[in-house]
């Protein structure tokens, strides 16, 4: 076990969510072996990995104790049999044969031909006034303090609690966020979403020329997931009867996470150590032990991840030396060998991220931007139900 990845006694016992007392138990029984040190005892991550999904419940699927919280109606997004739909059209074919707009749009019940999302230059200037005051670059807190500015200017007719002023703050958000990334974007006015994003998020002298096209995959594929922590965040606040803006700011302070927004973040710091020649061994350290190896593992899917897989197969047009797409292919080896893990598309977004030359939170970005059109779908949907449904009665179980 020396040339593998090891854990530490505090973090696989914070994997696995027990007390260390609890880990040794595992390993005197022989569920767990570890190797003793002059520095204590360590773990074989991946066998933690292995064992820690062991213990899950069998059925159904993403099922854990203490949820589902609800069952909600939806008819947004279906995954069944490890494919994954919206509104009953298969979402990885819905990506290749339209624009993320044009999906966008059929999603909102607007005609899919219209415009281009319209950007407002005075607001982007005043926008980009407020941001610059950030005393961090990440894209993740840009978009957040964005949405909050937008909201507070926002006229009272766009805030109103009605199906038309969300999907009007849906456009006005996607001709915005892209747009507030790292340099002054020089886009034409009514570029595309990918195109916009492609020259915002770019950290290379050049540009592939296929890259905008790759981005409105990723843009496509990550509208909407069944009911993730940050759509039922979006919802609850709907269900409040809050603005469309308060509920993609609500979704987006549970999207800002390590076990959900920002995996890819993780999953690009592993995944550059093996492009750069580290082999896996010594490259696999599970950065947070609640969350598992970045970029692999659903709670949902029982085999891969089938937006991952659309997008691994797009990005080896930007892998000029196939070296990237080489990288990601040691990890899944090793991952899914000795943890039985598949890629998610988190992987996916890291692996975009190297081939494209982009910043290094650039997933995080298309992730978010890509699911404001899902929340917006929610948020509109929640419009229509009866409000202050989504408050769950609490059980007092303490002294």
């Amino acid at each position: 076990m020396d040339d593998l990845p090891q854990l530490t006694t505090a973090e696989a016992a914070a994997r696995l969510g027990v007390k260390p007392a609890s880990l040794y138990a595992y390993v005197s029984r022989g569920l767990l072996s570890r190797v003793r040190t002059a520095h204590g005892s360590r773990f074989d991550a991946l066998e933690v990995e292995r064992f820690a999904r062991s213990r899950r419940r069998a059925d159904p699927v993403g099922v854990v104790p203490g949820s589902p919280l609800m069952v909600l109606d939806t008819d947004i997004a279906l995954i069944e049999d490890g494919n994954l739909y919206f509104r009953g059209r298969d979402a990885i074919a819905l990506s290749k044969e339209r624009s993320f707009e044009q999906v966008a749009r059929w999603l909102w019940g607007l005609p899919e031909d219209g415009a281009g999302f319209s950007v407002d230059l005075h607001m982007l200037g005043a926008l980009r006034s407020s941001i610059a005051a950030l005393a961090h670059d990440a894209s993740l807190a840009r978009m957040q303090a964005a949405v909050l500015a937008l909201g507070a200017e926002a006229a009272a007719a766009d805030t109103a609690p009605t199906v038309e002023a969300a999907i009007r703050a849906g456009q006005r958000l996607l001709g915005l966020l892209p747009r507030i990334f790292g340099k002054a974007v020089t886009a034409a006015p009514d570029a595309s979403v990918a195109t916009i994003l492609a020259d915002a998020l770019r950290t290379g002298p050049g540009q592939h020329p296929a890259l905008a096209g790759v981005l409105d995959r990723a843009l496509s594929l990550a509208v909407d997931h069944d009911l993730a922590v940050s759509t039922l965040a979006a919802r609850v606040s709907a269900s409040a009867r809050g603005s469309a803006y308060a509920g993609v700011l609500a979704a987006l302070a549970v999207f800002d996470s390590p076990m959900h927004g920002t995996v890819s973040r993780d999953a690009v710091v592993l995944l550059r150590r093996i492009h750069a020649g580290e082999p896996v061994s010594r490259s696999l350290r599970i950065g947070d032990t609640r969350a598992g190896v970045p970029g692999f593992g659903h709670r949902i899917y029982r085999g891969p991840d089938p937006r991952a897989l659309a997008l691994l197969a797009d990005i080896a047009v930007l892998d000029r030396d196939g070296s990237v797409l080489a990288a990601v292919a040691r990890l899944r080896a090793a991952v899914h060998e000795r943890a039985g893990l598949h890629p998610n598309i988190d992987l996916a977004l890291a692996a975009l991220v190297l081939a494209g030359e982009l910043r290094d939170d650039a997933g995080v970005a298309l992730f978010g931007i890509g699911r404001v059109v899902g929340w917006i779908a929610h948020i509109a949907d929640e419009y229509g139900r009866a409000p202050m449904r989504l408050r769950p009665q609490g059980r007092y179980v303490g002294p």
